[in-house]
C-alpha cells in the first residue's frame, strides 16, 4: 500500500486555493474538477501556470457548453497565475492517460471543496478514475499573470511585426482566368482552402498563357501560406513541396526569407492565438463581406521564438500533421478501391462479362456469388442488364428520412450533446464519413422539431442549393431540413447504398428544380431508376466492402485525435508555456 508521501501532492498557496475553489463552487456547482500538471507532478516555480479540468462524473461524455465565464471569472480575480480550465469531453485518450498518472481532486460534484491542510497544499488520494479537458474552441484560459509568466519563459524572444520578421506579402492578379476543359494547370481560389491545406480536387483548370501570366505577379513556393483576404479573411493553407498553381482573387501569399522567421514555422505562426488577435485588430467589416487590406497584414505583430525553436516546433507540429495527411491519402485510395469493385460489380457487370466469356471466378466477388451469376444480358429501362436483374426506382430500394432545425430562438434546443449536420460539415471529396459536427443540438431540441435521428452508415445528401453533397453518418445525428437521409431497405447494406447514391448523384442532379434553389424532392427518388441485383449478391458486396469502410472511419477517428492533439499543442508552443521537450514527452505517450 502506498504512503502519503507517494500521492500527488497541489502545490498552490492556500490564499490562492481559496479563490479558485470559491470561483469553482459558484461557477461549476456540479462538476467535479481536478488539478494536474506542473503544480502537481512537482516541476513548477512561483508563476507557473495552473491546469485544472473538469468532468460531469454522471456522464463523461458530456460537454461543458462555456468556458468563458469562468475563465472571465478568474481573470478578473485577483489571482496572480494563469489558470487554464478544460474540458474531459473532447480529450485524446494519451492525455487522459498522462492525467491519470498525476492529479488532485480539488473539487467533488455537488460537495463541498476539499479543504487546504497548509500554505503548500498537502496530497489528495486518486479516488476518481478519469481527468477531463478541452480542446479547441471550447478551452478558456484566464489572463491573469500571463505576462509575467510569458517573460520568466519566453526572454530571448522577440516581438517585431511580419515585415521586421522578413515575411513578405504578394498579391494576386485581380481578375480570374478563363477556365479550360483538361488543362494542364491548376487556379486555387478560396473553396479549395481546406483545414490548413490546399484542395485540388475541385481546382479551376487554366491554359498555360494564363498561369504564366498569373504566377509572374505571385509565384507559389514551398512553404509559403496562402492568406484568404475576402470571405473568410485570416484563414491560410500551407504550400506543401512540389505544389504550383495559379492565385486566385482575394489571395495573397506569406512568403519569410528565412531571416527571423523559419519558413516551415510560418504555417504554425498564422494559425495561432497571436495571429487570431491580430485579425480581429486589423479586420475591415463590410457591409457584404469582411476582409483585410494588403498594406495591413505586414504590421500584424507577434512575439517570436529564436529560429532553433521555430525549427523544433515546426518539427513537431509538422510531423502529426504529416499522419494527418498520410491518413487522408490512405482514405481517399481505400475509397478509390471500393467505388472501383461497386462499379465493377453493378455498374460494368465485369463479373458476368468475365463469366460469359469463360472465366470461373472474378477477383474480389467469392466464388459462390460468381458461380450463381448469369451469362447473358437483357433488356431493361435501364439499358443491357444481366438476367434477373430489375430496374427499380431509387425510392424503392431505400427509406428517405427529412431533417429539421430546433428554433433558433430557443437557447435550451441548441449546444447539447446531438451532432447535428448540415452541408458545411460535408466531407472534402474523396472522404465519406463525418462523426462531429459543427453545431450540435440537445434531446429537446431534437423532440420539438422534424429533425430526426438516424443510426451510423446512414447516408446523407444535400437537396437543397449545394445538391447532392454526400456524407455517411459515422455515429446517430441529426440534420437539417436541406438533407435527406437514405436508409437501406434491407436494413443492412448501407455500404451498398452509400456507392449506389455516389454513381446516382449526377442524374440526381439533373432531375433539380426550383425557382431560386436547386432542389431535390421526394418525387426525384420516385423518378430515378437503378439497378436492383438480387440480394444475396448486394449481401456478398456488404460482407467485401464493409470492412474498407470500417478502416476508413478508423483512420478518419485517429485523424481527428492527432489534429486534437495538434491543435492543444500549437498554442502552448507558440506562447511559451509549453516547450518543445515538453511536447515530445506528450507525443511519447500518444499511441
Amino acid at each position: 500500500m502506498s504512503s502519503d508521501s507517494d500521492r500527488p501532492a497541489l502545490h498552490l498557496p492556500t490564499r490562492y486555493l481559496a479563490i479558485v475553489q470559491d470561483i469553482l463552487r459558484r461557477y461549476l456547482p456540479h462538476a467535479e474538477v481536478w488539478a494536474y500538471g506542473s503544480r502537481v507532478n512537482g516541476d513548477h516555480y512561483d508563476a507557473s501556470d495552473l491546469d485544472l479540468v473538469v468532468r460531469q462524473p454522471d456522464d463523461l461524455s458530456r460537454r461543458q457548453p462555456d468556458l468563458d465565464e469562468i475563465a472571465a471569472a478568474f481573470s478578473d480575480s485577483d489571482l496572480p497565475i494563469l489558470v487554464q480550465i478544460v474540458d474531459w469531453a473532447r480529450i485524446p485518450e494519451a492525455f487522459r492517460e498522462e492525467i491519470e498518472a498525476g492529479y488532485v481532486v480539488i473539487r467533488h460534484a455537488d460537495s463541498a471543496p476539499a479543504a487546504p491542510e497548509d500554505e503548500d497544499v498537502g496530497s489528495h488520494p486518486n479516488l476518481l478514475p478519469n481527468p477531463v479537458w478541452e480542446l479547441g474552441s471550447g478551452s478558456a484560459i484566464s489572463r491573469a499573470g500571463t505576462t509575467r509568466k510569458k517573460r520568466a519563459a519566453t526572454d530571448d524572444w522577440k516581438t517585431m511585426t511580419l515585415e521586421e520578421a522578413g515575411v513578405r506579402l504578394h498579391d494576386c492578379l485581380h481578375k480570374t482566368p478563363a477556365e479550360v476543359q483538361d488543362g494542364a494547370y491548376r487556379y486555387i481560389a478560396i473553396p479549395q482552402m481546406s483545414r490548413g491545406r490546399l484542395d485540388f480536387s475541385s481546382a479551376r483548370r487554366i491554359s498555360e498563357s494564363d498561369f504564366l501570366e498569373w504566377t509572374l505577379k505571385a509565384n507559389p513556393q514551398a512553404h509559403d501560406v496562402v492568406l484568404s483576404r475576402r470571405c473568410n479573411p485570416g484563414e491560410t493553407s500551407y504550400v506543401s513541396p512540389g505544389e504550383t498553381f495559379a492565385l486566385g482573387q482575394n489571395l495573397v501569399l506569406l512568403r519569410a526569407d528565412g531571416s527571423s522567421v523559419y519558413p516551415p514555422f510560418l504555417r504554425w505562426l498564422v494559425r495561432g492565438p497571436q495571429w487570431w488577435e491580430q485579425i480581429r485588430t486589423y479586420l475591415n467589416v463590410g457591409a457584404v463581406f469582411d476582409s483585410l487590406k494588403c498594406r495591413d497584414v505586414p504590421q500584424f505583430e507577434f512575439h517570436i521564438p529564436p529560429l532553433r525553436e521555430q525549427r523544433a516546433i515546426a518539427a513537431v507540429l509538422g510531423a502529426l500533421d504529416d499522419k494527418i495527411e498520410q491518413n487522408r491519402r490512405t482514405a481517399q485510395a481505400l475509397e478509390r478501391l471500393a467505388r472501383a469493385i461497386f462499379r465493377a460489380w453493378f455498374v460494368d457487370f465485369e463479373p458476368v462479362k468475365a463469366k460469359a466469356a469463360g472465366s470461373t471466378a472474378f477477383p474480389s466477388m467469392p466464388q459462390p456469388v460468381f458461380d450463381a451469376l448469369p451469362t447473358c444480358f437483357v433488356d431493361s429501362d435501364i439499358g443491357p442488364v444481366p438476367e434477373g436483374l430489375e430496374a427499380a426506382a431509387l425510392s424503392s430500394v431505400s427509406t428517405l428520412v427529412s431533417g429539421g432545425t430546433p428554433k433558433r430562438s430557443e437557447p435550451a434546443y441548441w449546444g447539447g450533446d446531438v451532432p447535428w449536420y448540415s452541408v458545411k460539415d460535408a466531407p472534402s471529396d474523396g472522404e465519406i464519413w463525418v462523426f462531429d459536427t459543427s453545431e450540435r443540438i440537445t434531446d429537446d431540441g431534437l423532440l420539438n422539431s422534424a429533425a430526426r435521428m438516424v443510426p451510423k452508415g446512414c447516408t446523407i445528401i444535400s437537396a437543397r442549393g449545394t445538391v447532392g453533397k454526400l456524407a455517411m453518418a459515422g455515429s446517430p445525428m441529426a440534420f437539417n431540413q436541406s438533407c435527406y437521409g437514405l436508409l437501406p431497405g434491407d436494413d443492412a447494406s448501407f455500404c451498398h447504398l452509400y456507392l449506389l447514391m455516389q454513381t446516382a448523384v449526377a442524374n440526381l442532379k439533373q432531375r433539380t428544380h426550383g425557382s431560386v434553389f436547386d432542389t431535390i424532392t421526394r418525387a426525384t427518388f420516385d423518378g430515378l431508376l437503378v439497378a436492383k441485383p438480387a440480394g444475396e449478391i448486394v449481401s456478398a458486396f456488404e460482407a467485401v466492402v464493409a470492412p474498407i469502410f470500417d478502416l476508413l472511419l478508423a483512420s478518419l477517428q485517429e485523424s481527428s485525435k492527432i489534429a486534437d492533439l495538434r491543435d492543444y499543442l500549437l498554442p502552448k508552443l507558440l506562447s511559451g508555456e509549453l516547450r518543445v521537450k515538453e511536447a515530445e514527452r506528450v507525443l511519447e505517450t500518444t499511441p
